[in-house]
C-alpha cells in the first residue's frame, strides 16, 4: 500500500503582480508542509499549462489542494480533472492589498472558473477555503481536509463482514453497500452463519498461521522524542521452518521496511522473500488486514505471492500485519 499522498497545485498567470503571488506561494508551502510533511509541492509557481502538465505527470495524489495564486481560466482545473479523481480542496486567496488600484492577484475570479469546471466536468464535489496562509482558519480547514482524505484512503482497503443475508425481497440494504463502495471504496463481504461455523470447524493447528513478537525497541531522537519502533517478529509458518525478521515502523504506524535475520526457505523460491521485489510491496503500509494473492492486484491490501512460494509469502505477510497491529496498539496507548 502506498503512503498517503497529498499534493499542492498552485496556478496562475504571469500578468498579475508576481511578487505578491510568490509571497503567497512561499507561505502556502510552509503551511502545508507544517501540516503534513508528505505534501508534494512544485519548486515554482505554475504559471502556464506546460509547467502544470509537467508537474501533473509526476503525481499520484490522494488529495489535491488546488490554489489560484492569481486569476487563471478553467483550462488549468480541466487539465487536473482529466487526470485525477480524488478529494479536492479549492483554495482562494485574499487580496494582499486593497488600494483602489488594479487587483494584484484576482484569485477569487480564478476560483469561480475552477469551481465551474468542477461542476461542469462531472458535478464533482469539493471543499472550499477562502483565506490567506497566515490565517488560523486556513490552517484548521486544511488540517481537517487532510485528515478526512487520509481516512478515506485507508477505507479503500477496508473489508466489512456481514454474517447472514436479508430474506428474499428485503435486499434494499444493498443500496447502502453500493454507496459505501462509491464513497469510501469499502467492500462488504457476506457469509451465512452456518458457512462461517463450518469453516471455523475445519481449521486445524496446522492451517492457522502463527507468529509472535520477539522484541520491540523504541526509536527516539536526541531529545527523547519518539521516532518509531523496531519490532522483531517470528513466523512459525514458514515452509522451511521459523522465519525471524525486524521491521521498522514510524510513529505514524507506517512500515519503513523489514530485514530478515533467520530464514531457511527453498533457494530460488521462498528465499525471494529477502528480495526487493517482494519486500517493496510492504513499504508505506499501515495496520490493515492483508491478503495474499497469486496474481497482481490493484487492491492496496493485497500482496502478490512469490511464484511457487505461497506458504512463505503468507507467513511473511501475516507476520508483518501482526507486527503493524502490535505497534498500532502501542501508539494508541497500549503497554510496551
Amino acid at each position: 500500500m502506498k503512503t498517503f499522498s497529498p499534493v499542492y497545485i498552485p496556478v496562475g498567470v504571469p500578468t498579475f503582480h508576481l511578487e505578491s503571488a510568490q509571497a503567497q506561494f512561499d507561505a502556502s508551502v510552509a503551511l502545508l508542509k507544517g501540516i503534513d510533511e508528505r505534501f508534494t509541492v512544485p519548486d515554482k509557481m505554475l504559471l502556464n499549462l506546460d509547467d502544470l502538465r509537467a508537474y501533473l505527470d509526476t503525481l499520484c495524489p490522494d488529495l489535491i489542494v488546488f490554489q489560484n495564486l492569481t486569476f487563471a481560466n478553467a483550462a488549468y482545473m480541466s487539465e487536473v480533472l482529466r487526470r485525477f479523481d480524488c478529494p479536492m480542496l479549492l483554495w482562494t486567496l485574499r487580496e494582499p492589498v486593497i488600494d483602489g488600484g488594479r487587483l494584484r492577484l484576482n484569485s477569487l475570479t480564478g476560483a469561480y472558473s475552477a469551481a465551474n469546471a468542477l461542476r461542469a466536468f462531472d458535478d464533482r464535489s469539493f471543499e472550499y477555503l477562502f483565506g490567506a496562509p497566515n490565517e488560523e482558519r486556513s490552517k484548521e480547514t486544511i488540517e481537517a481536509v487532510v485528515k478526512a482524505a487520509a481516512v478515506k484512503k485507508e477505507m479503500r482497503s477496508l473489508k466489512m463482514s456481514a454474517v447472514g443475508h436479508t430474506p428474499q425481497g428485503f435486499g434494499f440494504g444493498r443500496a447502502m453497500d453500493v454507496e459505501m463502495l462509491k464513497t469510501f471504496g469499502a467492500t462488504l463481504l457476506s457469509i451465512e452463519a452456518r458457512e462461517l461455523i463450518d469453516t471455523a470447524k475445519g481449521y486445524t493447528d496446522g492451517t492457522v498461521t502463527t507468529c509472535e513478537v520477539v522484541n520491540c525497541v523504541k526509536a527516539v531522537d536526541a531529545t527523547g522524542n519518539l521516532l518509531g519502533y523496531v519490532v522483531t517478529m517470528k513466523s512459525k509458518a514458514g515452509y522451511g521452518g521459523d522465519i525471524e525478521f525486524s521491521m521498522g515502523v514510524t510513529k505514524d504506524g507506517i512500515l519503513n521496511g523489514y530485514s530478515i535475520t533467520e530464514i531457511n526457505e527453498t533457494p530460488g523460491l521462498g528465499m525471494k522473500a529477502t528480495e526487493d521485489k517482494f519486500k517493496d510491496q510492504f513499504k508505506g503500509i499501515k495496520a490493515t488486514t492483508l491478503e495474499v494473492s497469486k496474481t497482481a492486484s490493484n487492491d492496496e491490501s493485497t500482496v502478490q505471492a512469490i511464484s511457487g512460494a505461497t506458504i512463505t509469502s503468507k507467513a511473511m505477510t501475516y507476520a508483518i500485519d501482526a507486527g503493524l497491529l502490535y505497534v498500532s496498539s502501542l501508539l494508541q496507548g497500549g503497554a510496551a
